[in-house]
């Protein structure tokens, strides 16, 4: 049989999120894929890391969306109690 290894060079990019990443590894058909779970655990870990970023941004987003509605609100608020009162 031989060795069945390679240098692999991979990019991650996703949410703003950028990796790279050099390998040597060895191919192997322990499962299906037949891939060096290293890959998967790589991969994996900055899959979370974009999802992270993700969420973050987007309950950022809701806040300033809830923000602006009640600043909205209390500005008509405002010019309804100064006409009634004028």
């Amino acid at each position: 049989m031989g060795e069945h290894s390679c240098h692999i060079k991979l990019s991650f990019s996703m949410h703003g999120i950028e990796r790279e990443i050099d390998m040597h590894i060895n191919y192997y058909t322990q499962d299906d894929y037949g891939c060096d779970q290293r890959i998967i655990d790589w991969f994996t870990e900055c899959h979370e890391e974009a999802l992270d970023k993700y969420d973050e941004r987007n309950r950022l987003s809701m806040q300033k969306e809830s923000f602006e509605y009640q600043e909205k609100n209390e500005r008509e608020e405002y010019e309804r109690l100064k006409k009634k009162y004028e």
